[in-house]
């Protein structure tokens, strides 16, 4: 299935430029970490369709995930 994940700069040393990744059926949040060689620890939550989510929320064909840092500054 097609996953679209969208991160910001703390995650392009990892991502390089992949955003959409090919995954099995049932796959879950930490499979799109994983597969984008993203330490899981880098990550703090997730969001899909608006909604924080946790790493083992399941994932759909064509959903789009947005990554967010476990730390940010501001």
């Amino acid at each position: 299935m097609k996953i679209t994940v969208k991160t910001g700069a703390w995650a392009d040393k990892y991502v390089k430029g992949r955003s959409e990744i090919d995954l099995p059926e049932n796959a879950t949040v930490t499979d799109a970490i994983t597969a984008l060689d993203i330490p899981i620890d880098d990550v703090g939550f997730a969001v899909i369709n608006s909604v924080a989510v946790r790493k083992d929320h399941p994932l759909k064909n064509e959903t789009f995930v947005t990554l967010h840092p476990a730390i940010m500054g501001g």
